[in-house]
């Protein structure tokens, strides 16, 4: 090979590689996301709170997800996406700023689940729970139990029940003595209406004050 010809070579090849180093250069580096928060220049509405907190654990394995917005959702495609994967049903409330999800099928046990809120498909919010070891052998307990949550208020002759999303926690108060004869009528309430497996759920049972056993 002449001289002439190296010469060209050499020069092809160093403006080939100096066109490598001012494109690495000047390409733009992807935008950092806020922890816990999707991109803000989308101009997608902020998540003001979530239920179960960031990092709880001890979860049962038919957990109420619920996410409040900073506005209003009505009108915009909102999902929950977890890692593992799982379905939800989505109900957004009359003010349109709380997003509620239901399980469709029970999860596993002894998991952490990293959970995405995304709206209109962008994510704006995720954080990650973890399942309590306890699981079930009920396979609609997530019907049944989404169908106790549904209910606006439970008061029973003797005791009334409410649900508590942040913790995951069905709290039974106990209003009529004896303490223990009424504990169990409320267990009764719970299979009468298809949850049999109360093992799988996170329940205490709360005596008035001055009730005695």
């Amino acid at each position: 090979m002449d001289k002439s010809k190296r010469i060209i070579i050499l020069l092809a090849f160093g403006f080939s590689a100096s066109l490598i180093i001012l494109g690495i250069i000047l390409t733009p580096k992807p935008k950092e996301i806020e922890p816990g928060r999707g991109a803000p220049e989308k101009n997608l509405p902020s998540v003001f709170s979530v239920e179960p907190l960031q990092d709880q654990k001890g979860l049962s394995v038919v957990p109420q997800i619920v996410v409040t917005f900073s506005t209003s959702v009505v009108g915009r495609k909102v999902e929950l996406k977890t890692s593992p994967s799982s379905e939800f049903i989505t109900k957004i409330d009359v003010g349109g700023e709380k997003v509620v999800f239901n399980p469709v099928n029970n999860l596993k046990p002894s998991t952490k689940y990293d959970l995405q809120v995304l709206v209109d498909d962008d994510p704006v919010f995720f954080w990650n729970v973890t399942t309590k070891k306890r699981g079930t052998t009920q396979k609609n307990l997530a019907a049944k139990v989404n169908s106790i949550r549904a209910k606006k208020s439970i008061i029973e002759d003797g005791f009334r029940i409410s649900y508590d999303a942040p913790g995951d926690h069905f709290f039974v108060f106990i209003e009529k003595a004896p303490i223990n004869t009424y504990g169990e009528k409320a267990k009764s309430w719970f299979k009468e209406n298809g949850v049999t497996d109360l093992g799988a759920l996170n329940i205490s049972y709360i005596p008035k004050g001055s009730l005695t056993p």
